[in-house]
């Protein structure tokens, strides 16, 4: 009985041994796999990053983990060590500008790093959006900047109704707002009763609610859904457009190497939305 019981026993060590080895192996094998986290832009997640995640795991091998908030954000994390790449929908120097606003605004003391790299990746097209019912359909950029700066208030102003104007706009750090004052205002600053919002998603559901609403999202994410939205029409419209591009600190090596290059590459231009 007490042979049966050692046996018993001993079998019961070798089962729990051979489960804890492997627990360990398979623990360890994730611990391993290839993966890259990606902070930044909204629109990168959305146009590139989320579309070709199949076709990238696939040639490179990387899996890609991506957290869309926003450009300054996304650079801001890169800085502070948190993921080795970001994405961006600004050129450098404007995405270095949005990061150092996001650190005044969270209170943060960051060094945003000298040597970063910037690869872009595709352009992308903002416009100027109405609500579906605003009988208003085309702007000039002088429209444009004196609607969103707040000296035009009513749309009879512009040939409209008479209704106020409510002006929607993402964050000050979101690459959207900086880029759409930068190329259509001349670098002048929003009316300080604009209405902010966090995504450019979010910007289209608000100026559905109010007839006398405007705003500027990306060309993509109103084609997508427009909600009770239309595009206004203006002049040059090609002119407001944007990079998309990736971001690292000092050139990029291993896993994160392979995620650039493939980007860059014909062959993942065919994912993109």
């Amino acid at each position: 009985m007490n042979t049966q019981r050692r046996w018993s026993s001993g079998k019961l060590a070798h089962s729990l041994a051979g489960t804890a080895a492997g627990l360990l192996l398979f623990f360890s094998a994730a611990a391993h796999a290839d993966s890259v986290e990606i902070w930044g832009a909204t629109v990168a997640q959305k146009r590139i990053l989320e579309p070709a995640a199949s076709a990238i795991k696939e040639a490179t091998g990387v899996e890609i983990k991506v957290l869309g908030m926003n450009t300054g954000k996304g650079l801001l994390g890169l800085a502070e060590g948190k993921v080795q790449l970001c994405s961006v929908a600004e050129t450098l120097e404007k995405a270095i500008e949005a990061a150092k606003k996001e650190t005044e605004e969270s209170g943060k003391t960051v060094q945003i790093p000298a040597n970063l790299k910037y690869y872009e990746i595709m352009r992308d097209v903002v416009v100027p959006i109405l609500h579906k019912d605003n009988p208003v359909t085309r702007l000039s950029w002088k429209q444009l900047t004196d609607i969103n700066t707040g000296k035009i208030k009513n749309w009879k102003e512009v040939g409209g109704a008479d209704l106020p104007i409510r002006v929607v706009t993402e964050l000050p750090s979101d690459a959207t707002r900086s880029m759409f004052s930068r190329i259509v205002m001349g670098g002048a600053e929003y009316t300080a009763e604009a209405v902010e919002i966090k995504t450019q998603r979010d910007a289209i559901n608000e100026v559905s609610k109010y007839k006398g609403s405007i705003g500027a999202v990306s060309e993509f994410f109103f084609n997508q859904d427009a909600n009770n939205t239309k595009k206004a029409e203006t002049e040059n419209p090609a002119a407001i457009s944007r990079p998309i591009a990736l971001v690292t600190i000092g050139e990029p090596s291993g896993d994160v190497k392979k995620l650039v290059d493939y980007l860059r590459s014909d062959a993942a231009k065919k994912n993109f939305k």
